[in-house]
């Protein structure tokens, strides 16, 4: 059928702002999320394909209402533009330079809402504060905010400026807890048994035990990032050090 020539698939919207994010292409995921914005400020549907010469298939696709578009498009404002990700165990800010300050109100996540200020520039972070309490070491809520109920209002400031000390990027599935900061060490345990993936920010190349125990991780020295896969236990403590 002519309609599925030139289309685009809002399906996939998220995915390709989370895309652009991760390699700090702000306007791109800005971009991209702005032309579906502008289909849906005419429409007011949430349009899954579209068919970007009007081909006559494309009216029916302007009258019905795809999930698939509309969890897109929350991936593509929160996650892709925004860049607050979340899963399971928690969410994180994924730093990124754009144009724009931003704010979320109300977002609902568990049992609890969140208003996320996000303002400056660069691809880092030099402020992550929440309810007005600064956070070091980390861009990964603690559990004890997410667990407790109420509202929470995080603060987000990037700077230009890499980070200082190791620094908690990612950690999926993780209920972060008993999170310590310093120069050069980062300490956190976990609130339930999880299978995660650690990324940390170190000015240098770091080494990570769990536990008494070191482990193998992966380094990346022209981003100063640390990967490593790890089964942490409640009562460990995951202690990475510069």
């Amino acid at each position: 059928s002519e309609m599925w020539k030139n289309t685009t698939m809002f399906q996939h919207l998220g995915h390709q702002a989370k895309i652009a994010r991760a390699g700090n292409l702000g306007d791109e995921a800005m971009r991209i999320t702005r032309a579906y914005m502008d289909l849906f400020e005419r429409t007011r549907v949430a349009v899954e394909s579209h068919n970007l010469h009007g081909d006559p298939g494309d009216i029916g696709q302007r009258a019905n209402w795809q999930a698939f578009s509309t969890r897109a498009a929350y991936s593509a404002l929160v996650e892709g533009v925004v860049g607050i990700q979340w899963d399971r165990g928690g969410f994180e800010y994924v730093p990124c330079d754009m144009p724009e300050s931003m704010e979320i109100q109300r977002l609902p996540f568990k049992s609890t809402k969140w208003t996320i200020r996000v303002r400056g520039k660069g691809p880092y972070v030099r402020r992550f504060a929440i309810d007005g309490h600064p956070l070091h070491g980390t861009l990964r809520a603690p559990f004890e905010y997410i667990s407790g109920g109420g509202s929470h209002t995080p603060d987000i400031r990037r700077s230009g400026s890499p980070f200082s000390r190791p620094t908690l990027m990612r950690a999926v599935g993780a209920s972060v807890v008993k999170l310590r900061s310093t120069r050069d060490s980062l300490q956190f345990g976990v609130a339930e048994k999880v299978h995660t993936a650690i990324k940390a920010y170190c000015p240098v190349q770091p080494q990570l035990t769990v536990g008494e125990q070191q482990k193998d991780c992966e380094w990346d020295s022209s981003t100063n990032q640390l990967w490593c896969d790890l089964i942490i236990q409640p009562g460990e403590q995951v202690k990475i050090t510069v």
